[in-house]
């Protein structure tokens, strides 16, 4: 069996069957930080830490004071994009994180701020 890597698809190509399976890498996850978070510069840091990842989604603050992120991107890179958005800028407190992954893309092009 060779493997071939090709953007964000693995390929598994099997000369004996001529059987090609594809197996998407890329994640949705939605992000809620709780805590003090908002005119804290917590939208720009995401941003930023979103670019450096090559992620792609948006972040937004809510009604309730907290700040929604939706992002897609590989599971391992979000994952990494999660830690950083737990410390989030100096001036931030974060006090809780929930973290809801899924397999349903969006398929968003950039990274922006939702108002």
């Amino acid at each position: 069996m060779e493997i071939v890597s090709e953007f964000s698809e693995f390929r598994a190509l099997s000369s004996e069957t001529e059987i090609t399976h594809i197996v998407r890498f890329e994640m949705h996850v939605e992000i809620i930080i709780q805590g003090v978070v908002q005119g804290v510069g917590y939208r720009f840091f995401t941003i930023q830490k979103a670019r450096e990842y090559g992620i792609t989604g948006y972040v937004e603050n809510l009604p309730d004071g907290s700040v929604l992120v939706v992002a897609e991107g590989k599971k391992g890179i979000l994952q990494d994009f999660i830690k950083e958005l737990r410390i989030g800028p100096p001036s931030a407190r974060v006090t809780k994180v929930d973290v809801k992954f899924s397999r349903t893309e969006k398929g968003y092009k950039n990274f922006s701020v939702k108002f």
